[in-house]
């Protein structure tokens, strides 16, 4: 189904869209290929997160590190919002709070504050219906992911 031109008006941004019949279903299919897509790369996201904590917890991590690791949390719980994943979103803005306030180099209690917002971002995605995907279910089952591991008490278990 074509997209009208209509939404790709400039002067689209100052006005509000009335809905009609003909952009209902596309904005329906926008929000469902979109959220699938978002679906289809939340392991990745949480992997370049990982990475991020592993890089931050790590020694001679500066602050640059912690600011590639807060816009990478930032930006999942914007899209997570926006794609329906809201207790992902709630836990990555958690997160985001926690990381304003993280100075380098990192402590072994601020170390293990990173692993807890790690797990807590697992237990949100569980939580969230991203079970449908193995690959994201394989995540939360306890996995070692260099320093973080989930523990069992955190797998719904």
């Amino acid at each position: 189904m074509p997209i009208p031109a209509r939404l790709f008006d400039p002067a689209a941004t100052t006005r509000s869209l009335e809905p009609d019949e003909e952009l209902g279903p596309i904005l329906r299919e926008i929000l469902v290929n979109g959220r699938r897509r978002f679906h289809d790369h939340l392991s990745e996201k949480i992997r370049a997160i990982e990475e991020a904590c592993r890089v931050v917890a790590s020694d001679g991590a500066g602050p640059e590190a912690v600011a590639i690791l807060r816009c990478h949390v930032h930006r999942l719980a914007g899209s997570g919002a926006m794609f329906g994943f809201a207790g992902l979103s709630e836990a990555s803005i958690d997160f985001e709070d926690f990381l304003a306030r993280l100075r380098v180099p990192v402590t072994p209690q601020m170390a293990e504050r990173l692993a807890e917002h790690m797990r807590g971002l697992r237990r949100a995605l569980a939580e969230s219906g991203a079970r449908e995907s193995g690959e994201i279910v394989a995540m939360t089952a306890g996995e070692p992911v260099g320093d973080l591991q989930v523990p069992a008490r955190s797998r719904g278990a």
